[in-house]
């Protein structure tokens, strides 16, 4: 009963887009293929790529701890990050370096980062962070400072109109 009632959350809850990952598809078709059928109107579909969570695991609307909220404060995100899993030299399973390669670099945004000489350093692409952290010349804490400040830059202005 879980995939019919998700698909009539669009109509009762009266939206005109849903955002959703990858894992949504299947939804998402159900939803273009029935709700027409029903009566209702079609709605506009967006799927992102899935980021990692902070824990180590995929990112879970329903876990407020592995994931950035579009309303969340600049103290809450500066918290969130701050907590996130962040293994040095880790690419593979990094969701603040995803975050970085899939929200940060797409949205123009450079990262203003320390390195390991405490000099900053401007990045204009995510394949020069990856290469400076998994050279181990970018610290944890410092990305997960530039990455902090980021996210409440792009941020702002969203939570502004709310």
């Amino acid at each position: 009963m879980y995939a019919p009632l998700q698909v009539l959350d669009e109509e009762h809850l009266k939206v005109d887009a849903q955002l959703g990952g990858v894992d949504q598809r299947k939804i998402f078709v159900l939803a273009e293929k029935y709700l027409p059928r029903l009566g209702y109107s079609k709605r506009a579909h967006l799927m992102n790529v899935m980021l990692p969570g902070f824990k180590q695991s995929k990112m879970s609307s329903s876990d407020d701890h592995s994931k950035i909220s579009l309303l969340d404060s600049a103290s809450t995100i500066q918290c969130k990050i701050t907590k996130a899993f962040c293994e040095p030299a880790n690419v593979t399973s990094n969701a603040l370096l995803s975050i970085a390669k899939h929200i940060i670099f797409p949205s123009g945004q450079q990262i203003h980062c320390k390195d390991s000489s405490a000099a900053v350093v401007t990045f204009s692409n995510y394949e020069k962070v990856e290469e400076a952290y998994t050279a181990m010349k970018i610290h944890p804490g410092d990305l997960k400072d530039a990455l902090a400040i980021c996210l409440q830059n792009l941020l702002k202005p969203i939570r502004a109109q709310c």
